[in-house]
């Protein structure tokens, strides 16, 4: 685990103003910078009020991609973008609670694949 393994990141807009990101695979010091690029396309995509992280394909996150999410969370909510996490569990859903990650980030709903 955390050993830099490829993460795909697919943006997807399914309802109205809202842009869900979904992730797939290991989040590390190797793929989290693909989280940032990710809420950078998000801050040039028009007629978007919410940004979903959608973190049920995430096995593993580290700090870097705790880091990463904050950082776009900062950026995002700065251009007035609602920004929040879906599908965290286990020790994803952990990591984020024990940085209070959680507590900016807020919960949305999981969206099928």
């Amino acid at each position: 685990m955390g050993g830099g393994a490829a993460v795909e990141l697919t943006l997807v807009t399914q309802d109205p103003g809202v842009l869900r990101i979904l992730v797939l695979g290991e989040v590390d010091l190797a793929t989290s910078h693909l989280l940032h690029e990710a809420a950078l396309q998000a801050l040039v995509l028009p007629n978007v009020d919410e940004v979903v992280f959608d973190l049920s394909g995430v096995p593993f996150l580290d700090a870097s991609g705790v880091a990463a999410l904050m950082h776009a969370y900062l950026e995002l909510a700065e251009q007035g973008r609602q920004v929040s996490v879906a599908g965290a569990a286990g020790m994803v859903a952990a990591v984020l609670h024990i940085t209070r990650a959680d507590h900016k980030l807020i919960p949305a709903p999981t969206s099928p694949r």
